[in-house]
């Protein structure tokens, strides 16, 4: 059967034993995963030089349609249906930006075919992946200093938004703590916050270590608080 259409999109999915693999929910007879074996060996006796591979697999791996059957008891399975079913106009639904394991939703593509593009704030080190290989495009950060590596992203304030917002961490010891015992943490943890390896997966994690003062780390978090407080209370205020 020609084919009458330019542009054909290989949306299969790679099957590769070391990183595919299927749940098995209750109700499997057997975990079958994907598998490939060799059966015979070049230089196996008899085998004519041959090498023979064997490969172990349910139907519903890789990239595949649900035939009826698979959810109407006495439904048509795929051999059943005309080849020319799967042939015809088709649209590109590119939802590479969604997150492993989360639902296409019908909003999904309503968004998708209208152009609309779906933005939200969330942590670098949760969608870095998504970003160095360009399924997703950092606008802007919220912090106060732009991003510069593994990528650069520029400030939120340095585009003209007056939106201004950082999450930090930090290591807290209970109020009654004697003064000595935090300076010894602390000194602990700035000397532990030098290792070039540490330092390195949290950078690129969008994270940005810092050796703090036990001074400054206090003001910090009463500056923080002060700041914050105005619109915590408007929120609380329309509960």
């Amino acid at each position: 059967m020609p084919l009458q259409h330019d542009t054909i999109v290989d949306i299969s999915l790679e099957l590769d034993p070391k990183s595919y693999s299927m749940r098995t929910p209750a109700g499997f007879k057997k975990d079958m995963q994907f598998e490939m074996e060799v059966l015979k060996e070049h230089d196996a006796p008899g085998g004519a030089g041959q090498i023979v591979r064997g490969v172990h697999m349910r139907l519903h791996a890789g990239s595949h349609v649900d035939a009826p059957e698979h959810n109407v008891r006495g439904g048509a399975q795929i051999r059943q249906l005309p080849l020319e079913l799967f042939i015809g106009d088709a649209v590109i639904a590119d939802l590479r930006d969604k997150m492993p394991g989360k639902a296409i939703t019908e909003r999904d593509l309503a968004d998708m075919l209208g152009r609309r593009i779906q933005a939200s704030f969330v942590p670098m080190a949760f969608v870095l992946p998504l970003l160095l290989d360009g399924r997703l495009k950092a606008l802007a950060v919220a912090s106060k200093d732009p991003i510069a590596n593994p990528i650069n992203i520029p400030t939120a304030l340095s585009q003209g938004f007056d939106y201004e917002y950082g999450t930090w961490y930090g290591m807290l010891a209970p109020g009654k703590t004697p003064r000595p015992v935090l300076a010894v943490l602390n000194e602990a943890m700035v000397e532990a916050g030098k290792d070039p390896e540490l330092r390195s997966k949290m950078t690129v994690q969008g994270i940005y270590p810092r050796d703090t003062a036990l001074e400054q780390f206090d003001a910090h978090i009463r500056n923080d608080m002060a700041r914050l407080a105005p619109p915590l209370k408007e929120i609380a205020d329309k509960r």
